[in-house]
């Protein structure tokens, strides 16, 4: 049997920090801050919990909102490229009407 040449590749990724022996001091700064989190979340809970149906009825009007707004860039866009469109034959009219001009000179 030959043996693989090959390395495993190990990816590992922890977001926590461990304390074989922490003080005392922090242990009770940390309990603290947890407690603090809990209340403050039960209030922010309790003020400004908005509900599912809410919240699908604000996205479904910013859509709403987007789509018109889409709309009138599409009609402005028109409207501009059109306009550029005109000028653009006029400047060729001048063009063509001074180039016949200097051709009676």
């Amino acid at each position: 049997s030959q043996m693989s040449t090959k390395k495993a590749v190990v990816d590992e990724h922890f977001d926590q920090f461990v304390f074989g022996d922490p003080p005392l001091s922090l242990l009770e700064g940390v309990q603290k801050s947890k407690e603090q989190k809990s209340e403050m979340q039960g209030l922010e809970g309790m003020l400004s919990a908005p509900n599912e149906s809410d919240q699908l009825i604000a996205i479904a009007s910013a859509q709403k909102r987007v789509i018109a707004e889409a709309a009138l860039l599409k009609q402005r866009h028109e409207a501009a490229t059109y306009e550029v469109a005109k000028l653009h034959e006029h400047v060729e009219s001048i063009k063509g009407a001074a180039s016949r001009m200097t051709n009676l000179f």
